[in-house]
C-alpha cells in the first residue's frame, strides 16, 4: 500500500489550522522543526512512523470524536 503524502499533508495541514494551530506550534509538538513541518504539509517530506503516532496521539486528544489527523499505520504499510 502506498500512501498519499500530498494527501497526508494537507490533512495535517487542515488539522493544524481547524485548531488554530501555527505550524511552529505543531513543529514544536511533534519535535520537527518548522521548514519539516511546512514540507510534511505540502507533501515533500514522509512522515516517520514515529512522527505519525504523534500526530495521531495529539489529533484524538484534541478532538477524540474526529477522525485522526493522518491515517493510522497499517501492516501493510509498514512492510513497504
Amino acid at each position: 500500500m502506498n500512501l498519499d503524502y500530498k494527501a497526508i499533508g494537507a490533512r495535517v495541514k487542515n488539522f493544524r489550522r481547524e485548531r488554530n494551530l501555527s505550524q511552529e506550534k505543531l513543529a514544536e509538538l511533534v519535535d520537527v522543526s518548522v521548514p519539516y513541518m511546512s514540507n510534511i504539509e505540502t507533501g515533500k517530506k514522509k512522515l516517520s512512523m514515529f512522527q505519525r503516532q504523534k500526530i495521531i496521539s495529539l489529533s484524538t486528544a484534541i478532538c477524540p470524536s474526529s477522525p485522526p489527523a493522518v491515517p493510522y499505520p497499517s501492516s501493510q504499510s509498514l512492510s513497504g
